[in-house]
């Protein structure tokens, strides 16, 4: 077999040596691509958060706030917009800025690192507002729009792009990409406005159509394939195929003058030079001046003409002559017909047009849009066209018709866009568009700059991954360095494509087919057969938007009508609530906040609701639920400066009261047990009880002298209870005190040595017991309004009352319960003198019932409870008028409650109704009768009927309140109606 020697015969074919283990080399490096695709793809979110670890820059995503920089550089100047999302990528706001020197970016074409100078003020802005933990993440795209930097020379125009994408780069903190500024392309500002409109919508697709002066554009997602006219635009990792058209010299201004001329034209062609032209487009009854030029060469700026409306003003002709200017471009144009159920947003002249026109009902409140059909635009337009007459029948005397008014052509105008969109972009007459500048109740405008901010941030972290993706292979090496190299720059070279903001843009393909116009045909067939199945399921959707509003008002206002209520209504009742848990139940509020997150932000943001607070015991501390001093803390906290309710248990933590040390200032009612426990101590609130008013004092034990409370110069109210025969002594400002409650006084007879001290006091309660007495002096009270003497104890003697002299005293109760003589006793406290206006007696017998009365005669109300003899001294108060004279003449209400034993019916009646009947002794106004207990024996009709006749009504002058009895006799009759009267009836019948 022939060897080749290669240099040895020039004849012999080259030899190609391989480097040492080539192909194992090549077949590793292609199953570790293999490997690295499936991982990449599998484990994507893995990877990610790996990248934010590496890179935060890039991959940022858990901060509450994102932010995306879009500059717009215009003919006007160059503005800075801050657009604010969520995690979520919801829109939140935008915050524009532009400097005081509004120069054009074309302005530093000759020198264009002075650029620098219009992009540092912004740059600095821009640190200020956004935090400076998201100045890494936060992207910048800038686009210039201005006509004069399109006028430079390519040379020049990109010298100074480069130069303001190098300045933004190394003079922001902000990540600028490759090829992030340039020049707004053709169509590109009204597809970021399509991203926009999608975003703040929420839709998955939607149509823009826009109108400005100089053109028409159209951009949507069609769902079906086509060729022509496609704009592929990358959202994340999606590329979305737009079909987008723009039509040049159709914008509104171009298609007003293009009418306005060609009827102008007319005139001129019949040979009758006028400078009154009649104009079916102006409104009927009006007029507008208007400068046409007709092409004379002798006057190239134009000529004035009156365009005329009066007679034949009118949309059905005016229409005719739009139709004839907009087929020269819309009869061929093909236009790809859009989908149902797309919605269609109306943007720019369009809006500007038709919103002022509509009315109160047409609204789409939850987008703050305004949907109408095409059909109404035309209504519009023969209403506007139609005249002053028919504009006051529509719009009455609103501010439209003013501005319809000012502007005759607003019918041209809207005849113009009823046209365009059924003859240019063939939509149906019943087709729904949304008009509106923005969406919701903030108005937030699809501007270009937000959608092209949504694209930045979604695009942002689907290019950092691609890149980790071609460059995650790095570590793989070759000893061939310059294929690494080669393949490498390959890598960085794709990795830059993906970092553009945009795909490529291929340009329109002018070889469509035949087959695919007549494919095209047929599926704008099916689109129109489609339409009405389209309509119904658009109104199924309507009405299943209204059923859920109805579902959720129907939750809000009748399942949970509580959260109906106002906030601050809602905290009141929380108050009134809060007061009842703690007076009753010895509660905390706490509870409150755990119904729902409404009523705890409420009971949160109420202090008053805090100011009640029973400090914890030490079984509290351990029961296993929140610390007792955090939770003692948190309610002081929460309770503000307001004035503290605090009731101390009997065995509190020690540690607890240094708090109320800090708080002593803000306490206005305080509730202890003396002595307090070991290591607890109050020394320090002495002296900074400024705001106490009321002090409750539990003694339990003997203790050393107590003296923190002495200097409490707000101290009105007292309550003391004692619990043992020493009780040691206790200093307070007993002068000060107004009302005063003493409770369990069997283990100190001294309480009388400290009433004499009360010299301003005007409220007493005080229980019956064997007090010991002041020898020959009396405790005169000289301001004692009322004295109860109620309270029952097992050594009762009521003989204290002789040493009590008061002469004002207006309210006494007393209970004569298991008291030897206190019938003596009473009678002489009461002959000493006083006032009485309310006599409460309980438990009392008639003679000394009787014996009383002749002490009281400015007794008004008398209050009866318990009496063993109820029927003899409700008899005696009934006729003894006849015999001895009225034993109370100023007696107005009388109050009886029966003791709680089984009292016949009749006898029951036998007590009301005569002492009602024979009123004319009496100036009694009121008789209010308590049965606890029903009664028994046979019910007669007439019992029956008196027990249903007086219930909340009157007998005679004298008006008659029952509990019990009228319940209980009807139970019995259900079957017969009594007539039941009201003080109304009473008042309307006088």
């Amino acid at each position: 077999m022939m060897k080749y020697t290669g240099l040895l015969d020039e004849t012999a074919p080259p030899v190609h040596k391989l480097p040492p283990r080539f192909w194992r080399k090549r077949l590793l490096l292609g199953l570790g691509l293999s490997l690295a695709m499936w991982y990449t793809t599998v484990h994507k979110e893995e990877l990610m958060s790996a990248l934010e670890q590496e890179e935060p820059s890039l991959a940022n995503t858990a901060a509450s706030s994102r932010y995306a920089i879009i500059i717009d550089g215009d003919s006007t100047g160059t503005r800075l917009h801050i657009h604010n999302f969520s995690s979520s990528l919801q829109y939140r706001s935008t915050i524009s800025y532009q400097t005081a020197v509004e120069n054009s970016l074309h302005a530093y074409a000759e020198q264009s690192m002075n650029a620098k100078e219009a992009f540092q003020p912004l740059i600095r802005y821009a640190m200020d507002v956004i935090p400076a933990d998201q100045h890494a993440c936060t992207p910048l795209l800038m686009r210039a729009s201005s006509r004069s930097l399109r006028s430079l020379g390519q040379p020049q125009r990109d010298n100074l792009l480069h130069s303001v994408e190098r300045i933004l780069q190394s003079r922001s903190p902000f990540p600028v990409a490759l090829g992030s500024v340039e020049i707004m392309k053709p169509g590109e500002d009204i597809m970021f406005s399509w991203v926009a409109a999608r975003h703040l919508l929420e839709d998955s697709n939607i149509a823009v159509l826009l109108l400005s002066e100089s053109d028409t554009q159209l951009v949507f997602e069609p769902s079906m394939g086509f060729d022509d006219d496609k704009y592929p635009i990358r959202l994340g990792n999606r590329t979305h195929d737009l079909y987008r058209r723009i039509f040049e010299h159709n914008g509104l201004r171009s298609l007003r003058q293009q009418v306005n001329e060609r009827v102008a034209a007319l005139v001129a062609i019949s040979g009758t030079p006028t400078a009154v032209v009649s104009n079916p487009c102006i409104a009927k009854d009006t007029s507008e001046h208007m400068t046409i030029r007709l092409g004379s060469q002798d006057r190239p700026q134009g000529d004035e003409y009156l365009m005329d409306g009066t007679t034949i003003g009118g949309y059905d002709a005016c229409s005719t002559v739009v139709d004839d200017v907009l087929a020269k471009t819309f009869h061929n144009a093909n236009i790809l017909p859009i989908d149902h159920p797309t919605p269609i947003w109306l943007k720019r002249q369009f809006t500007d047009r038709i919103a002022p026109l509509l009315v109160d009902n047409d609204p789409e409140p939850e987008r703050g849009l305004q949907a109408i059909t095409v059909d109404k635009i035309a209504w519009l337009a023969r209403a506007v066209c139609a005249g002053p007459e028919v504009w006051a029948d529509v719009w009455g005397e609103s501010e439209i018709v003013d501005r319809l008014a000012r502007m005759p052509s607003w019918c041209l105008d809207l005849t113009i866009i009823h046209r365009l969109l059924t003859t240019g972009y063939r939509l149906d007459g019943r087709r729904e568009v949304l008009v509106g500048h923005g969406v919701g109740d903030t108005a937030k405008s699809p501007t270009w700059t937000i959608g092209a901010a949504v694209q930045l941030i979604q695009n942002t972290a689907a290019n950092y991954l691609l890149y980790q993706y071609f460059t995650v292979f790095s570590f793989v090496r070759d000893s061939n360095h310059e294929t690494v190299t080669e393949a490498f720059s390959q890598k960085t070279a794709m990795s830059a494509a993906f970092f553009s903001p945009h795909a490529a843009t291929p340009r329109p393909n002018p070889l469509a087919s035949a087959l695919r116009a007549r494919l095209h045909s047929i599926d704008t067939q099916c689109a129109e057969t489609h339409a009405k199945i389209a309509q119904l399921r658009t109104h199924l959707k309507v009405l299943a938007q209204r059923r859920k509003e109805v579902a959720k008002e129907l939750k809000e206002k009748i399942v949970f009508p509580i959260l109906t209520i106002p906030p601050e209504i809602t905290s009141q009742i929380f108050f009134y609530y809060a007061e009842y848990l703690y007076d009753v139940m010895g509660l905390s509020p706490l509870v409150l906040t755990h119904v729902c997150h409404v009523w705890r932000d409420i009971a949160l943001s109420t202090p008053k609701i805090w100011t009640m607070i029973h400090m914890p015991g030490f079984d509290d501390e351990t029961s296993g639920s929140l610390p007792a001093e955090l939770m003692l803390r948190r309610c002081l906290e929460r309770a503000g400066p307001s004035s503290l309710r605090i009731t101390a248990p009997f065995s509190p933590a020690p540690r607890l009261f240094s708090l109320l040390t800090v708080y002593s200032n803000q306490i206005a009612s305080l509730s202890c047990h003396i002595p307090l426990p070991d290591n607890c101590s109050l020394d320090g609130i002495s002296g900074c009880l400024s705001r106490m008013t009321h002090l409750d004092l539990t003694i339990r034990q003997q203790h050393a002298p107590i003296t923190i409370f002495s200097n409490a110069p707000s101290l009105r109210r007292l309550t003391m209870c004692y619990m043992t025969q020493s009780p040691g002594q206790v200093d307070l400002p007993w002068e000060q005190l107004v009302e005063v409650t003493i409770q369990n006084v069997d283990f100190n007879p001294d309480v009388l040595d400290l009433v004499a001290k009360m010299s301003r006091l005007e409220v007493l309660t005080i229980p019956c017991a064997p007090y010991r007495t002041m020898a020959h002096r009396s405790v005169v009270l000289p301001r004692l309004r009322e004295l109860d003497c109620s309270a029952f104890v097992s050594s009762n003697s009521t003989d204290f009352l002789r040493s009590f002299k008061c002469p004002h005293l207006e309210t006494f109760n007393i209970n004569f319960e298991n008291h030897d003589g206190a019938g003596n006793a009473v009678q002489h406290f009461l002959s000493s003198g006083n006032s009485l206006r309310h006599l409460m007696l309980s438990r009392v017998t008639t003679e000394i019932a009787f014996k009383l009365f002749r002490y009281t005669p400015t007794v008004e109300k008398l209050s009866i409870a318990d009496s063993q003899q109820m029927e003899l001294l409700w008899h005696n108060l009934a006729f003894s008028t006849r015999r001895i004279g009225n034993p109370l003449p100023a007696l107005k209400e009388l109050e009886v409650e029966v003791p709680r034993v089984d009292i016949p019916y009749r006898s029951i009646v036998s007590l009301i109704h005569p002492r009602a009947c024979h009123l004319e002794l009496s100036d009694i106004q009121r008789i209010s009768f308590n049965m606890p207990f029903r009664g028994f024996g046979s019910i007669s009709t007439r019992i029956q009927q008196f027990a249903a006749e007086p219930e909340n009504g009157r007998i005679g002058g004298c008006k008659i309140e029952l509990s019990g009895l009228a319940r209980l006799a009807l139970g019995a009759v259900s079957h017969e109606q009594f007539p039941l009267y009201s003080l109304a009836d009473v008042d309307n019948e006088s």
